[in-house]
């Protein structure tokens, strides 16, 4: 009977973890990504519990909607971030990481 609070708590706990609430509206792409991305992904983007994003990742062949929709809606373990984040500041971090990646970012 403990094992699904306890899987609860873990799953509450991670989704916590990986939030971006209290982000000023006007927030930059790497302070985006710090506050709502690092602790999954890590500040260098090298990866950690998610995938590595920076260079040369497998996601650096990605189209920028992929991107999108996935901080957006989630996928995998990935939390949706629409509640969170607002469509303007996903787009700016997915310019800094299409940036880190080396790629150039174009609306």
């Amino acid at each position: 009977m403990h094992r699904p609070s306890a899987l609860l708590l873990t799953l509450l706990l991670l989704a916590a973890a990986c939030g971006g609430g209290g982000l000023d509206e006007q927030a930059g792409g790497p302070e985006i990504f710090s506050a709502t991305c690092a602790r999954c992904h890590a500040a260098d983007l090298s990866g950690g519990i998610g995938p590595r994003l920076g260079m040369g990742a497998p996601s650096s062949d990605k189209p920028l909607e992929y991107f999108v929709q996935t901080i957006s809606r989630g996928q995998g373990r990935m939390p949706s971030f629409d509640g969170s984040l607002s469509a303007n500041q996903i787009q700016r971090v997915v310019e800094f990481i299409l940036v880190e990646q080396g790629r150039e970012f174009t609306e």
